[in-house]
């Protein structure tokens, strides 16, 4: 599994032969060419594409610059990783268009996924645009890890699933992850499972909803969160499923900003509608708030159960003067709801200094 041949005046000739029967070698795993008279390292590095065991190879007193020797501990580095790694990473260079998934949650036997796996990974990713989900669960990773692949993270444009379940990820590498998915703006699913994340990195994580709209699933079971924490994440991510408009307002609606008297969410921003869940959200900041005069949500896909959630508001609101609903499958079962909370609105708080201004329904169907 060795061979020791240093200080025997070995020059490129004689070590071009040993690197091609080394391509051919898939058992030496230490190769000794110390006080030689070698200057070329590209044989070693064409046959180190081809042999898997090869882990070290000393080539001290050579005459081989250090720049020429960075390439060979790379890749006697990705020698000491699973083969699928090496397997993958040319591929993920060549941005092949094949490689849409990488799934390295299987343990091969040997051996697992490392932080130094992550750094050769991460620095294969950097030049990547294609792949839209990597998975590594159930490997070794660790914090540092995390870390190694949060500037790919950071960058790409084309991930969408991102699953380090099992990894022993644990705060630090969960408040990487959290800076790197502030900028990143394709990332829709992070899968944290069982990695030792407390309500720290849970916090950090928070933090990611400031400026990340994409995010719309984020599983941290298995970790030691608080339950409400956990809700808070949760809620965030519900959001994020909705319409951005609807993100960007709640803050202002639940401060009363007196900027927005009216609201107009009858333009499809090309991405999603309100749905029941979207108007739901929407209602329950709207009952805080006094400011709102006039809410268009024409034009959208809510049904009874969203009109049933604006009624709600409506029973409570004394601002509100102006609705419009065209256009929206509401049917029976929404316009029974929308009547209801008309009803109870009419018989509702009065605002101090007189009489609640007439509220005009316009809810028409194509």
């Amino acid at each position: 599994t060795w061979i020791n041949v240093p200080s025997n005046a070995i020059t490129d000739v004689g070590s071009a032969l040993l690197a091609e029967a080394l391509a051919l070698n898939q058992t030496l795993v230490d190769c000794n060419l110390a006080n030689n008279r070698i200057a070329a390292v590209e044989p070693w590095l064409t046959a180190l594409k081809a042999n898997n065991s090869l882990a070290s190879l000393n080539l001290d007193n050579n005459p081989v610059s250090e720049a020429a020797l960075a390439p060979v501990r790379n890749a006697l580095l990705l020698n000491l990783q699973p083969v699928a790694l090496k397997r993958a990473l040319p591929r993920l260079l060549q941005n092949d268009p094949s490689l849409k998934t990488i799934d390295f949650s299987r343990f091969n036997g040997k051996r697992y996924h490392t932080t130094d796996s992550a750094h050769l990974l991460g620095m294969a990713l950097r030049e990547n645009n294609v792949l839209t989900s990597l998975s590594l669960r159930g490997n070794t990773l660790g914090a540092q890890g995390a870390l190694e692949l949060c500037p790919a993270i950071r960058e790409h444009k084309a991930l969408t699933h991102l699953d380090l379940t099992d990894n022993a990820v644990r705060d630090k590498g969960a408040a990487g992850l959290a800076d790197a998915l502030k900028v990143n703006k394709s990332v829709t699913s992070l899968v944290l499972e069982t990695n030792s994340i407390t309500d720290e990195g849970a916090q950090a994580l928070l933090a990611v909803f400031k400026t990340n709209n994409k995010l719309t699933a984020l599983n941290l079971h298995g970790n030691q969160i608080s339950a409400a924490r956990l809700a808070e994440l949760e809620a965030q991510c519900t959001t994020n499923r909705q319409p951005a408009s609807l993100k960007q307002v709640q803050p202002r609606l639940r401060e009363n900003d007196d900027s927005l008297a009216a609201l107009d969410f009858s333009r499809f921003d090309g991405a999603r509608h309100y749905d029941d869940t979207a108007v739901a959200l929407l209602a329950q900041d709207l009952k805080c708030n006094e400011a709102v005069l006039s809410l268009n949500l024409s034009n959208n896909t809510f049904g009874a159960k969203g009109v049933e959630a604006l009624a709600g508001f409506l029973s409570t609101t004394t601002s509100l003067s102006e609705l419009e609903l065209a256009h929206c499958p509401i049917g029976d079962a929404g316009a029974a709801a929308l009547a209801k909370g008309l009803q109870t609105s009419d018989e509702g708080a009065q605002p101090s200094g007189g009489q609640a201004a007439p509220l005009e329904v316009e809810a028409r169907h194509a």
